[in-house]
């Protein structure tokens, strides 16, 4: 199997030969611009330079932000990246009049990015269970996102701006909505990351971190799902059905709905919780004043909760449970 720097070689050395020989059989600048950019073999041998090129930068930019990435995190690309591949040949069969070497260039361009998004939401996920992470790992981390999210911006902003001009559902508009929820995926990163680094703060102690992350998610795929749901009419309407679209629509329809469902056992959850007693001093006595959910101590200054088969539980850690599961997580009695 061919290294990454023999590739990289080979495409270097190719490609300044095939220059080379175009100067050398050309007298005129540019009659040798022009056999480059008419020769099938030139144009291939540059692209396949170009390629190589931005694999380089991105190793690079993933040194720099990342580190060295585990086995899974290239798992995960590897995988979303075969799955956006599939989805762009299904898009070609829509936009297929937009269809052009621009098009190719930019669904490229919105793959690199799309992959340092994958990367960092699995690196956020890692980190959120890893209990030692240096500093200068958060400070590039980050950077990283806010990177992400200033690239986002601009581009959304400039193929927005494009589709409009060429009369809303076009080629360009695919790229604007696929930008748009990049730029929604950044920012979600960027406020759970967020909270992931506040509950560091506080030892691990803030209580209210799942009831926040739960809210995020629920605003984020609600806004997801209208992003889907615009872009889905607008190109039904225009061009027909959208193949490339609807298993995301409905995968996202799905989140939602789980999300909804969630929220409703959410709140139940939170009234049981209101009519489950506060545990007493002769409560926390006979637990030997230690939460099975954490196993650390339960204080009488503290909030804790008895339940009807007489285990006793942090307040924060019952409710955490209870958003799970809807039993006693010692004895495994219902909770009425």
């Amino acid at each position: 199997m061919v290294s990454f720097t023999a590739y990289v070689s080979l495409s270097t050395v190719s490609a300044a030969l095939v220059i080379y020989h175009a100067f050398v059989t050309r007298q005129r600048f540019f009659t040798a611009v022009m056999f480059l950019s008419n020769s099938k073999v030139a144009l291939a041998v540059l692209g396949n330079l170009v390629v190589a090129m931005c694999l380089v930068f991105h190793k690079l930019v993933v040194k720099v932000f990342l580190g060295s990435l585990r086995g899974i995190e290239w798992e995960m690309a590897r995988e979303r990246f075969t799955s956006s591949i599939m989805e762009f040949l299904l898009a070609v069969t829509i936009f297929r009049e937009g269809f052009s070497n621009t098009f190719v260039a930019m669904f490229a361009g919105l793959l690199f990015v799309k992959v340092f998004h994958w990367l960092v939401q699995d690196r956020i996920d890692y980190l959120e269970v890893t209990p030692r992470v240096s500093f200068a790992q958060h400070l590039r981390l980050a950077a990283l996102m806010s990177l992400l999210a200033v690239i986002d911006g601009v581009l959304l902003s400039h193929t927005a701006k494009s589709a409009v001009a060429t009369g809303g559902a076009s080629a360009t508009s695919l790229f604007a909505f696929e930008y748009g929820i990049q730029l929604l995926v950044i920012l979600r990163c960027m406020l759970r990351y967020s909270f992931t680094v506040a509950d560091l703060a506080t030892s691990g102690r803030w209580e209210s971190k799942s009831t926040a992350v739960f809210y995020l998610e629920l605003v984020a795929d609600f806004l997801r799902l209208i992003l889907y749901a615009a872009f889905f009419a607008a190109v039904f309407f225009n061009y027909g059905l959208p193949l490339h679209l609807v298993r995301d629509l409905y995968m996202t329809y799905r989140n939602f709905r789980n999300r909804v469902t969630e929220f409703l056992q959410f709140w139940n959850v939170n009234s049981r919780l209101d009519q489950i007693p506060d545990a007493t001093t002769e409560d926390l006595s006979r637990t030997d004043n230690i939460c099975i959910v954490c196993r650390e101590e339960m204080t009488p200054e503290g909030a804790n909760k008895k339940l009807s088969c007489g285990h006793v539980f942090h307040l924060h850690c019952l409710r955490s449970w209870l958003e799970r599961q809807q039993a006693c997580p010692t004895c495994r009695t219902p909770i009425a």
